[in-house]
């Protein structure tokens, strides 16, 4: 609890205007904005692990591996992470003016809007022959505007009390409002580390699934607009200079020969020169590493799907819910299939990648 509450932080700005000119009998706005973060470490990946470096022995190297008990438990992920991180932010504003020549009030303008998001990082497999850890970051973004107004054709200012009633504990915690945007990034890095084999040749991976969801509905519904870009690289390292080493170089004394003679022998037999010998000249013509690396790119879109933006069927469900939108599959980048689509989708012109090609640089 006290590593919890030392790392809680509040912000609010404020900002008030009132003026008039030779345009306007009177302008008055306001705008204000603030938030809270916190980050933690939960602590219970060193409380709930299973050594497995001691329950499979598999030499001094592998002692300190460690297997952590999230999995197949999904939402417990965060618990198991060292560096949690979770924000809100919001951001208000509202302007009333009059204009001289006018006999009415010009419209007022008004914007509520919202954001949530948390982050960490993640670990499966530590110190062992199959390394598995990762990252994790999401962020939604949401609209609180039609909460400033009363729910009728006159659209009257509501009081800052009946607004922030609507907000907070009405339905659940917090009420954010019209969900606008999501989006969220996954990264699983994997690392080889074969016993002996590793001193000579290395292999790692990174695979990263970056998943979007944009709501573009104002009057009908048209569904909303989902995809995803993901990545995979890897690899792979052989060492030479590691590989040469074993066929002796110098004094040699300990070293393994080519062809398995020793100085002596080779002394006997009245040989000058040694297959080793050889090699060491070669080695000196080749690099002391070699790399190979492959990537791959890829990108899907969708529109007019339905349901929400897929956060239950990702963090809570083992099977797909529709109505809880794209299936966890899909949000990872390893599925086409977005989820139901919205009928009579035709008759309404969809445009989406310029909206993802957005989305995605959020994060």
């Amino acid at each position: 609890m006290k590593n919890f509450i030392n790392k809680i932080n509040f912000n609010f700005n404020s900002d008030f205007g009132n003026s008039r000119d030779l345009t306007y009998e009177s302008k008055d706005d306001f705008r204000y904005n603030g938030g809270v973060s916190i980050g933690t470490d939960f602590g219970l990946s060193d409380k709930l692990n299973l050594s497995i470096g001691k329950l499979i022995p598999l030499g001094e190297k592998y002692q300190s591996a460690k297997l952590y008990f999230f999995f197949p438990f999904i939402p417990l992920v965060p618990l198991f992470s060292t560096n949690f991180s979770a924000s809100t932010d919001f951001n208000r504003s509202r302007a009333d003016s009059k204009q001289r020549k006018f006999l009415v009030n010009d419209l007022t303008s008004r914007e509520f809007r919202a954001s949530r998001g948390f982050k960490f990082d993640w670990k499966f497999i530590e110190n062992w022959i199959v390394d598995l850890k990762g990252s994790y970051d999401f962020r939604a973004g949401s609209d609180l505007t039609p909460l400033e107004t009363t729910n009728d054709s006159i659209k009257n200012q509501r009081p800052n009390a009946d607004i922030f009633g609507d907000i907070f504990f009405n339905d659940g915690l917090i009420n954010f409002g019209r969900d606008l945007d999501y989006v969220q990034s996954v990264s699983v890095n994997p690392a080889i580390n074969l016993p002996f084999l590793d001193r000579f040749f290395t292999i790692n991976g990174n695979y990263n699934v970056r998943y979007g969801w944009i709501n573009p509905n104002q009057v009908v519904n048209v569904g909303y607009n989902v995809g995803y870009t993901n990545s995979f690289s890897t690899t792979g390292s052989l060492k030479l200079k590691e590989l040469f080493s074993l066929f002796g170089g110098g004094n040699g004394d300990n070293k393994l020969r080519a062809n398995g003679l020793s100085d002596d022998t080779l002394k006997n037999t009245g040989s000058k020169q040694s297959i080793a010998d050889i090699l060491n000249i070669f080695k000196t013509f080749v690099p002391g590493d070699i790399s190979v690396s492959y990537s791959q790119n890829n990108t899907v879109a969708n529109g007019g799907v339905t349901g929400l933006p897929g956060f239950g069927n990702f963090w809570f469900y083992p099977t797909t819910q529709a109505n809880l939108g794209p299936s966890r599959l899909y949000m990872l980048g390893l599925s086409l299939y977005p989820g139901s689509r919205t009928p009579n989708l035709t008759r309404y012109p969809i445009t989406i990648f310029p909206e993802m090609n957005y989305l995605f640089r959020l994060l």
